[in-house]
């Protein structure tokens, strides 16, 4: 035990910079160590989407056996993976991911396509010290959140294949630090437009982030309520542009402001089957002519079937726990469940130090002695049931994704 002890408190006076140097050094270690990079699933979809914008200069799905497939239905993509848009056919994922590892692609081959992410992991580190000084100013604090939110949760997992999300998450975990800097400065102004700025960007990376900012925009009114409107007003003027521009560009790209992947989202949300996407014209036709054609009546293992023909589930007990989330979100509350502590994805089924930070901090409010922090809390709490409540939230993943936002500042919470 006394090892033991002594190893901690080596830990614990580490400089910060050195600890996130050796952290950065085995993750880049775990990613560039692998012989293969191999890309499926999601980063597959991504990978394909960054090749067609290094090798066609657009985002339009180049598909190889369109001479013979016109209408791309051999293809094992469908919707909500795949969508026509305008006479052609995009992947829906935005495509500003794809846009900025482009050209790592082209200099460094696939090994290219981790430098974005290596680099966000990295810098939110020092962003999630530099947090944690804020409310305690000493190396074992910071270190503490530097290693809790390298080693203790799913989100920076994500850094080790190619996906956007540990990249979203670092200017939204810098919007979260700039304004908590200017709350507690009270007279740096450019941090209140510049945290909008950040927000704005990890906008083109996650739209449901959005929840997030909501809740930061309350921020000023939680912790001094003079500089609430001078706050707000600060965020909006560094947020208004970049976001207009965001909103121009999905709409000239996939025509709607919101993108490609929310309007596919949210119809998968509303119960749209699953399908190829020119079903959908096709069935217009056939159902003006009062048919549904042989093509529409073929079985398809992406569609729906009704209960009569699915294969009874072998159960076994405690499987539910390891099932996807609910279809269509009308069972609001499994989701919820789910996401929290299901052993598969539950928040804090896997880092069940944030529930226990949670208690330490209620404790401490309630002994009046984490009157600092109260506005945090409040921003988890207001984003957490946003997020919850209204993000979609369905599909089968390990973690909670679209919690993720919160993990860096509920971390400090912790701390």
């Amino acid at each position: 035990m006394s090892i033991l002890n002594q190893y901690f408190r080596r830990i614990a006076h580490l400089p910060p910079a050195l600890l996130i140097v050796l952290i950065g050094l085995l993750y880049a270690f775990l990613i560039f160590g692998r012989s293969e990079k191999p890309f499926y699933s999601d980063p597959g979809l991504m990978y394909l989407q960054t090749v067609d914008v290094l090798q066609r200069g657009d985002f339009v799905f180049d598909y190889q056996g369109r001479d013979i497939d016109p209408e791309y239905r051999l293809l094992p993509f469908r919707r909500p993976f795949l969508e026509k848009v305008n006479n052609e056919y995009y992947i829906d994922f935005p495509p500003y991911w794809p846009l900025i590892n482009a050209p790592l692609l082209w200099l460094m081959d696939t090994a290219g396509l981790f430098i974005w992410n290596l680099t966000a992991f990295v810098l939110t580190l020092i962003v999630i010290a530099g947090i944690t000084r804020i409310f305690l100013n000493t190396n074992a604090a910071m270190n503490l959140a530097i290693l809790l939110y390298s080693f203790g949760c799913a989100a920076p997992l994500y850094t080790l294949y190619f996906h956007e999300y540990t990249v979203a998450l670092l200017p939204a975990t810098l919007s979260f630090y700039l304004i908590l800097r200017y709350v507690h400065s009270g007279e740096r102004r450019r941090d209140a437009v510049l945290a909008g700025f950040c927000a704005a960007i990890s906008l083109y990376f996650r739209l449901e982030f959005v929840f997030f900012y909501i809740a930061i925009g309350l921020y000023p009114l939680l912790r001094n309520r003079r500089l609430e409107l001078r706050g707000g007003l600060l965020m909006l003027a560094g947020f208004a542009l970049p976001f207009c521009v965001l909103l121009y560009c999905n709409q000239q790209i996939h025509g709607h402001p919101l993108g490609l992947r929310y309007t596919l989202t949210m119809n998968a949300v509303m119960g749209s089957p699953a399908g190829h996407p020119a079903d959908t014209e096709q069935q217009a036709d056939t159902e003006s002519n009062g048919s549904t054609g042989p093509e529409l009546q073929r079985s398809d293992p992406t569609t729906p079937q009704s209960d009569e023909s699915r294969p009874a589930p072998d159960t076994t007990p405690g499987d539910h726990l390891l099932d996807p989330l609910p279809d269509g979100g009308n069972d609001r509350l499994a989701i919820i469940q789910s996401l929290l502590f299901s052993r598969l994805r539950g928040l804090f089924y896997q880092s069940p130090f944030l529930l226990l930070g949670m208690f330490l901090w209620a404790y401490a409010r309630w002994k009046r002695s984490a009157r600092d922090l109260f506005p945090s809390a409040m921003v988890l709490l207001i984003s957490g049931t946003l997020i919850l409540l209204f993000a979609p939230n369905t599909g089968d993943h390990f973690a909670p994704r679209y919690l993720f936002v919160l993990i860096p500042p509920a971390i400090v919470l912790g701390v």
